[in-house]
């Protein structure tokens, strides 16, 4: 479920939290500007008021704006719902009598990485075809590198200008359940990757199990075991949201008698599980700097350890 969003509202004449006020969105839009239907918005208490976007209006985009009613500061409020991985800008413009802009449009004046070099801005964007509401989406290329940027509005418009920061974060839609295997899942990752010169290959020498021994039992070989984990942080809000932490035990089994190969086998799948983002998870974290090196069985195969940390949003109904 996507963050819910809350502002605070404060009398115009005494300055004191504004209760009772009736905010109502003005807009409510795609950053294309296509109408979508607006959620209730609810007095939290102590003039604190919120609403909650749904996923779908987190996944597309949406520019909004609420008018907060007459008496209240700030008069109206507006912004952008976003994932973390698509970002965007928008916001409002009034006049001097603090009525709704029906002007000209802002322009950008500063669109640069942090290096200070200057990048090509977006088109300045009006969803809805209104002459106060703006939008501005930045590119992946512009994402990747965190875009610094200044919008300046037209003369007589306020505010004057909007400034700040855009970069893409690491994403995943949240998991409608059942809850993931995270063993599984990190089989199916490794199947088929190459570690220390040996491809991995799921049902040869990659399994899901407990690390098994013996002349059949095929070496280099990787095991992954689920190990429980740590309990689900939940989200605030009224359903079964939570994030979830499973852990897997990668084990290594090297060659008899050859540590060397076993330990770049070891450090090679490290390095392709920590900090890895896949497909329904947040990332994979691995709990270890370097592989722990357990020992030999009795038939001198050098064993090492890893342990994974598959990070997940899941809403379980």
């Amino acid at each position: 479920m996507t963050d819910r969003i809350a502002f605070g509202l404060r009398d115009d004449a005494t300055d004191a939290p504004l209760t009772g006020a009736v905010p109502t969105f003005v807009q409510y839009r795609d950053r294309n500007g296509n109408a979508r239907t607006p959620p209730a918005i609810t007095e939290l208490g102590g003039g604190q008021y919120g609403f909650s976007p749904t996923d779908a209006d987190e996944a597309v985009g949406v520019a909004f704006l609420v008018d907060c009613g007459a008496g209240s500061s700030p008069r109206r409020y507006s912004g952008a719902i976003h994932t973390p991985a698509a970002p965007f800008l928008a916001f409002h413009l009034e006049d001097g009598a603090g009525a709704l802009w029906a002007g000209a449009s802002p322009t950008v004046g500063v669109w640069a990485d942090f290096a200070g070099n200057a990048r090509t801005p977006p088109a300045v964007m009006a969803p809805g075809g209104t002459a106060y509401l703006f939008a501005l989406t930045p590119s992946t290329s512009d994402l990747q590198v965190d875009v610094a940027f200044r919008v300046d509005a037209p003369a007589g418009a306020a505010p004057p200008s909007f400034t700040g920061s855009l970069e893409a974060q690491p994403w995943s839609a949240p998991s409608t359940g059942p809850l993931k295997d995270a063993a599984y899942d990190v089989v199916q990752f490794l199947n088929s990757k190459t570690a220390g010169g040996v491809v991995l290959t799921k049902g040869a020498n990659l399994f899901i199990g407990q690390m098994r021994s013996g002349e059949r039992t095929p070496a280099p070989a990787v095991f992954c075991l689920g190990t429980g984990g740590p309990a689900p942080e939940a989200y605030i809000g009224g359903d079964r949201s939570a994030l979830y932490r499973p852990t897997v035990q990668v084990l290594v089994r090297g060659p008899a008698g050859d540590d060397e190969t076993g330990g770049n086998v070891a450090r090679e799948v490290l390095a392709w599980l920590n900090q890895r983002v896949v497909s329904g998870y947040v990332s994979w974290f691995t709990r270890d700097s370097a592989p722990a090196f357990l020992g030999t069985d009795s038939g001198q195969h050098g064993q090492w350890s890893i342990n994974v940390e598959c990070v997940y949003r899941a809403t379980l109904g």
